[in-house]
């Protein structure tokens, strides 16, 4: 029997890991923390994303607008600027 875990809770699994196997305060936790990757996405499928005046924006996931961050990105911080901003639900999209 498989479970399916959230996005959530597979990208706290990741760097719990990460951490885990990493000395804190090295390059290899940071290098390990960098190598998690994420966008945030609205259920519109569009991506959040930096415009040319660096605004925030929504846009296609292959814009070379479209933002993705890693682990050592603060998700909750990155989440609540970005829908406040936006004024769209984003959820956690792990790549």
């Amino acid at each position: 029997m498989t479970s399916t875990l959230s996005t959530s809770q597979q990208f706290a699994d990741k760097i719990a890991d990460a951490c885990a196997s990493t000395k804190s305060g090295t390059k290899a936790r940071s290098s390990a923390l960098a190598a998690i990757k994420w966008r945030l996405k609205s259920a519109s499928g569009l991506v959040a994303g930096l415009g040319v005046q660096g605004d925030c924006i929504l846009c296609d996931a292959s814009s070379p607008q479209a933002q993705v961050f890693d682990g050592r990105d603060n998700e909750a911080m990155k989440i609540q600027i970005y829908q406040s901003i936006l004024g769209v639900k984003l959820y956690l999209n792990l790549l």
